[in-house]
């Protein structure tokens, strides 16, 4: 009797270790989705290809995994879209199998149109296709949803969330008891702002306005513009174009090779370059940074590079021009000249000149420098090298 009861307990003691490591489909499975875009603002509705056309760019991947040395799985994946917090749209695989030790890449455009593969345990190829059933989209769950969709055929403002997770299935497809298989990493958001609009601010007014164009007195003129773009994830384009005596209409102008190019810009502003070869700390200069002359016309217009899903769209600015005061003008206005001193002395000084003005003091028109007399391209040349930081202001004194 007592030999049999250590047989019993040597058999219970070996069974007992490979009971514990039994490992389970929620346990083996790697499942990671990831965003190919994730700053994207416009979010294409047709890019989820409700209808498994397949004909729509990836805008998302799935790594998936099976860690197992020796487990087979039968799962299939579902994906969830939510809006704001609200499900409106689930889809499903069918089943298929993952050998041990694998690794497959999916991505949605082959999702969608039924061409992903997955190797099974025999190296033979698996059709994998993710559909979404009529009864498992609900755009109604969201006020107006269906009807800005049908409208712009954009996804609407919002957060979009996907969700994805996977079930361990027989080999009819029905679930097996067990954990759901979840998402490495589960934070894949879109936010969709549906940006519209660039609208310049200065220098200039629209080329469509009649009349002459706004003059400036600085050959550094600080260009300023508004976007609804995302400020996370925005970047502009700002293109200047010189328009020289023959050019007779704007699109003269516009033909011409641009006089500045900076791309790349993440912030609403753009102070002109001092120099030919500046170190910027917002965009990049293509080109030379050629200097604005007195006497002419220059145009500008602001293009908004904002992520889609699947690529990049360009929003568009009205053009702007302006006219830098030639320098026979510049001496007699006292305005440009207190422009150029509000550069050179920086926004500590700002109340002080202020308050000369409503003192009545105004600029005559003689610039003094060193004890001698100077014109105001000479005073632009100093400006030009205190931004360059070749001249340092010491001290200020008003007497």
């Amino acid at each position: 009797m007592k030999s049999r009861l250590t047989c019993l307990w040597a058999l219970l003691a070996a069974l007992l270790p490979a009971l514990s490591i039994a490992q389970t489909a929620s346990q083996d499975i790697f499942l990671d989705l990831r965003i190919l875009n994730p700053d994207a603002q416009i979010f294409n509705i047709g890019d989820i290809d409700f209808t498994n056309t397949g004909a729509v760019p990836e805008y998302f991947e799935i790594q998936l995994s099976n860690n197992s040395p020796t487990n087979v799985y039968r799962i299939r994946l579902i994906l969830q879209i939510i809006l704001n917090g609200t499900p409106i749209a689930e889809g499903q695989t069918n089943p298929f199998n993952v050998p041990p030790m694998s690794n497959t890449v999916l991505n949605s455009q082959t999702l969608s149109g039924g061409s992903a593969t997955v190797f099974d345990e025999n190296g033979l190829p698996q059709r994998v296709e993710l559909n979404f059933d009529d009864a498992n989209i609900d755009l109604n769950a969201v006020t107006d949803l269906e009807d800005q969709i049908l409208a712009t055929g954009r996804a609407p403002f919002g957060t979009y969330a996907f969700i994805l997770s996977g079930l361990e299935v027989d080999q009819n497809g029905n679930p097996l008891p067990g954990d759901p298989i979840t998402d490495n990493n589960d934070n894949h958001t879109v936010f969709v702002t549906n940006p519209t609009t660039v609208e310049l601010i200065f220098p200039g007014r629209s080329i469509s306005e009649s009349g002459d164009p706004q003059e400036l007195s600085t050959l550094f003129p600080y260009f300023q513009w508004y976007s609804d773009v995302n400020p996370a994830v925005d970047r502009y384009n700002l293109s200047v174009w010189k328009r020289y005596p023959e050019d007779n209409t704007a699109q003269d102008v516009l033909n011409r090779p641009k006089f500045l190019y900076v791309r790349d810009l993440t912030q609403p502003f753009f102070q002109y370059p001092t120099e030919p070869n500046p170190v910027l700390f917002d965009g990049v200069i293509e080109g030379p940074a050629r200097s604005l002359e007195p006497g002419y016309e220059y145009f500008w217009q602001v293009q908004s590079l904002v992520e889609t899903s699947t690529g990049v769209t360009i929003l568009e600015s009205d053009i702007f021009r302006f006219r830098i005061t030639s320098l026979e003008n510049l001496a007699n206005q006292s305005p440009q000249i207190l422009s150029i001193l509000e550069q050179l002395l920086g926004s500590n000084w700002e109340s002080q000149l202020q308050q000369l003005r409503q003192q009545g003091f105004e600029p005559n028109g003689t610039i003094i420098y060193n004890g001698q007399k100077i014109e105001m391209n000479d005073l632009l040349s100093l400006l030009n090298k205190i931004l360059q930081g070749e001249v340092k202001i010491n001290k200020v004194e008003v007497y």
